[in-house]
């Protein structure tokens, strides 16, 4: 059996959020006071893709839906890039009402690959310091799985070939870390960018009281798992994390936890120019776009997403 890895993938949370959409009803989702980062945002049921948005106001996305089944959807933010990951506000308005703030500072990330695959293959993460979140998304689809590999690590297999990106993220903020993406058997897993985005191995030593946290989180996702789906949603994102955290803190000693704490890492120079030559055309179409409705608007980001997608080609791994 052949296996293809990329390593030193920092992997970090992906923000994932179910909510109840009814029939009928306009919703729309923002992203709003970004930390420097770019989000990418998408709606989901099921593992369709209903609707996905990049840039509406700068590089903070926007979504308006209105479904014609009701039932829970999820609200899926990744960041455009691994450097690009940070925190936004997440509002909502429902049947044209004002924007509500759903979620204050969220954090959201992930490390996107681009990875062709076989029918008999699948892609796994391995050797992890973290808890790892794999998504893999492929044209109008979205597969999304937290422990179907060995242990807490994440599997996806699609069952038919194809292409499309992966994106590695983190069960929770807290449980971040380091982990490797792979492929087995024989097929490709591409992390397109210039040299220095290629980070080396770091050295992982895993000591005891990180295995007894493994295990006391896996219970703890067991239990969460166990309780009935109404109240499961009842429990806030914010208060799971608290949880962890505190599980952490209590297991794990500070020196163990700052050991897997993601380093400062300098942006690559085409990276930062391509950031800048994006950037100003916003800037530039900016007159333009104010005072756009939402379609309309959206119809024209639309054609500047184009340009930024030819712009960063070659530098970050795309979702087109």
């Amino acid at each position: 059996m052949a296996t293809y890895c990329v390593s030193g993938i920092y992997a970090n949370k992906v923000y994932n959020r179910s909510i109840y959409l009814s029939a009928g009803t306009q919703y729309v989702f923002e992203t709003r006071d970004l930390n420097g980062s770019d989000t990418y945002m998408y709606l989901v049921r099921g593992n369709t893709i209903i609707t996905r948005n990049d840039d509406y106001r700068g590089l903070a996305s926007l979504i308006a839906y209105q479904p014609t089944v009701s039932g829970n959807y999820n609200l899926v933010i990744r960041s455009y890039s691994r450097y690009s990951r940070g925190t936004c506000d997440v509002y909502m308005s429902t049947g044209g009402g004002a924007p509500v703030k759903i979620n204050n500072n969220s954090r959201f990330g992930g490390h996107p690959l681009y990875a062709h695959w076989k029918s008999d293959e699948r892609i796994e993460t391995a050797s992890s310091s973290a808890d790892p979140y794999l998504y893999l998304i492929t044209g109008s689809t979205m597969y999304w799985n937290d422990d179907g590999g060995p242990g807490y690590h994440s599997r996806i297999t699609p069952g038919w070939s194809g292409y499309g990106l992966v994106v590695v993220g983190s069960w929770s903020y807290a449980t971040r870390g380091y982990t490797k993406a792979c492929i087995y058997y024989q097929s490709y897993l591409d992390n397109p960018g210039p040299d220095s985005d290629l980070v080396d191995d770091p050295d992982l030593i895993l000591s005891d009281n990180h295995f007894n946290f493994q295990q006391e989180l896996m219970k703890y996702k067991a239990k969460l798992e166990a309780m009935p789906m109404k109240k499961r949603m009842e429990i806030t994102e914010d208060a799971i994390e608290g949880e962890v955290k505190a599980l952490r803190d209590k297991i794990l000693s500070k020196e163990e936890i700052k050991s897997f704490e993601e380093p400062k890492v300098e942006i690559p120079k085409k990276l930062v120019k391509a950031e800048e030559e994006y950037k100003q055309i916003l800037a530039d179409a900016e007159k333009k776009l104010e005072g756009l409705d939402i379609p309309n608007r959206q119809k024209e980001m639309r054609k500047i997403e184009f340009q930024k997608s030819e712009i960063y080609r070659g530098l970050v791994p795309l979702d087109e």
